[in-house]
């Protein structure tokens, strides 16, 4: 049974329409006010609420499901014409607008249904089409309207040439699209298991009744109002199962809401204003009106008129707040995204920082450990005092690393909250150097890489920290050996430069690649390769450890590079005063 659910809640209430065959339950409920009342109140809700669903739900829904929103805003939009066109509510004698606006709008949302059936799982419909469903729907909409105000005669026409075969074409077309609609989205519903296509399977059978309803019973018999109620509940549960199947993940937009609720507020007044003048005018009609007909249908203009006039200057001054306000909550909403995002790239900063950590602290850790292990199985062995003494070096050398590491880090702190204090002083760049590049001199024959030191004796003294100065050398050169080849050189130059001495340290490299220039000092930033994978593991801390040193002395740092031939990074630092 639940595999046919669709068909049985969509077939059963077709037995109502059993009270055809009934007299006594059959009866004239004729009430033409009251239906220009009921059906354009109704219709206009149902049209608002359409186009702000199909507004809010956007492209990024099932085409199929678009095309209900699409349908349901023309079915209520020509419904609301057949409506407003009752005789002797706003019109004074026959307009033949209510019988095609109700024809034309089951026929109408049938055919635009069909379309979208055609969108099925495994061959979906192109965009496209919807789009030129709509301009047509548009401008077929708008025509219809005009002939309703200014020609209704072509409609009259139109009737006496074809009738009686007119009613009998649409008839049988409304049926076979509405079937073909029913027993399509049946189908669909099978393959996707998506609620919302059960459903709409459901909604399509009802509108077999309502046009069966309303083509095949006597007008203002209860039979003939069913189809009001099919066509009503039809769109009530299509347009609410569709918002509730997309609601998940929809951002709340304040001002389309204002919009429709505001339409729909005036929309009740105006009727209730209509309404109300109405009654007065019955009320006073021992004063001796000849044409009370006339009359109310007067009243019944001006109180919508007035209703729609006084609301609606209300609803501009209210749109313009809501506008604002609005605004204000999309961007707090925008805020609140990119404070989100925010947090996501810090805890996903904190997540590297911890892998990188972690890597670049076992790897000392493991030489500490296999060095104090060696060392105890040769200790106390007189024989094996040289590597007894060689093992120490390495698990000291070991341990200073680890100790570089988490200074740097703490250092990093420190200048990023400004509470590192530099030790300043006169700073001779060339001993400076010459005192770094020893510490290198081992690595640089291991890796085969020449150190040349061009630093000038007659460069100018700088005033700076030395420790942190000699630091950011200790990165820079450290990084030029490590992305040289065998028998490159690494250089470290000074010259002055508008009064300042920049330092470079230039290497023969690989290069770093054109969109990493601008990133290259940011904290974790490091260079990728092709296959995503960092050029170097590391911690990335290095080169924003060094603008951040850089840049507490006033300086600048950047990089001259080039892909294949090497890089330049160069910073700046004051000239002590008065020096030459």
């Amino acid at each position: 049974m639940k595999k046919f659910w669709p068909l049985l809640w969509g077939i059963l209430p077709g037995s109502l329409l059993g009270i055809y065959f009934l007299p006594e339950w059959d009866f004239v409920l004729q009430i033409p006010i009251g239906h220009f009342y009921i059906v354009t109140l109704c219709t206009f809700v149902a049209l608002v609420a359409s186009l702000l669903i199909t507004y809010l739900l956007g492209e990024e829904i099932v085409l199929r499901h678009r095309f209900v929103g699409l349908a349901f805003a023309t079915m209520a939009g020509t419904f609301f014409v057949h409506g407003m066109s009752t005789s002797g509510a706003l019109i004074i004698g026959f307009n033949p607008g209510i019988q095609w606006g109700a024809w034309l709008t089951f026929f109408s949302g049938g055919a635009l249904f069909v379309v979208g059936t055609f969108d099925r799982p495994e061959r979906p419909l192109a965009t496209r089409i919807y789009q030129l469903c709509q301009k047509i729907v548009f401008v077929l909409y708008m025509i219809f309207v005009l002939i309703v105000m200014f020609a209704p005669q072509i409609l009259t026409s139109i009737a006496t040439i074809l009738s009686p075969f007119h009613t009998t074409f649409l008839f049988g077309t409304t049926m076979v699209l509405w079937v073909t609609v029913g027993i399509r989205l049946f189908m669909t519903w099978q393959v996707t298991t998506i609620r919302l296509d059960g459903i709409l399977s459901v909604v399509a059978w009802w509108q077999v009744w309502a046009t069966i309803s309303m083509y095949q019973t006597e007008l203002w018999h209860l039979s003939w109002w069913l189809y009001h109620i099919f066509l009503l509940l039809g769109a009530v549960v299509a347009l609410w199962t569709l918002r509730a199947q997309y609601e998940q993940g929809q951002l709340f937009q304040l001002t389309p809401y204002y919009v429709a609720m505001g339409l729909i507020l005036i929309a009740v007044l105006a009727m209730l204003t209509t309404y109300g003048l109405e009654q007065a005018i019955v009320s006073f009609s021992f004063i001796g009106l000849t044409d009370m007909e006339g009359a109310l249908v007067y009243v019944r203009r001006l109180g919508l008129g007035l209703g729609i006039v006084m609301m609606g200057g209300l609803f501009v001054g209210l749109w313009l707040v809501v506008r604002r306000a609005g605004g204000i909550l999309k961007e707090r909403e925008q805020a609140l995204q990119k404070a989100y995002v925010d947090l996501k790239q810090a805890e996903d900063l904190r997540d590297d920082l911890t892998h990188m950590v972690v890597h670049d602290l076992r790897t000392p850790l493991t030489g500490l450990g296999l060095s104090l292990d060696l060392l105890k199985k040769v200790a106390g062995q007189p024989e094996q005092v040289e590597k007894q003494a060689a093992l120490v070096q390495k698990a000291q050398h070991s341990a200073q690393n680890m100790l570089n590491l988490v200074n740097q880090l703490l250092d990093m702190s420190k200048l990023e909250a400004g509470k590192l204090q530099l030790q300043t002083e006169a700073v001779v760049m060339r001993r400076v150097v010459e005192e770094r590049l020893t510490g290198f001199l081992l690595q640089a024959e291991q890796d085969g890489v020449e150190l040349k030191n061009e630093v000038g004796v007659d460069l100018p003294l700088v005033r700076g920290d030395v420790d942190l100065i000699g630091r950011v050398l200790d990165n820079l050169v450290s990084n030029g050996i490590k992305h040289s080849e065998r028998d490159g050189i690494v250089t470290i130059g000074g010259r002055v430069d508008n009064g300042w001495v920049r330092v470079y340290v230039e290497d023969e490299g690989t290069g770093i690649p054109e969109k990493y220039v601008d990133t290259i000092f940011e904290k974790f930033n490091q260079v990728i390769d092709e296959d995503g994978k960092p050029v170097r593991q590391g911690t990335g801390l290095g080169l924003p450890f060094c603008r951040l040193v850089v840049e507490a002395h006033g300086g600048e740092i950047g990089v001259d590079s080039e892909l294949g031939r090497g890089s330049r990074f160069w910073f700046t630092l004051p000239v002590v005063d008065g020096a030459h």
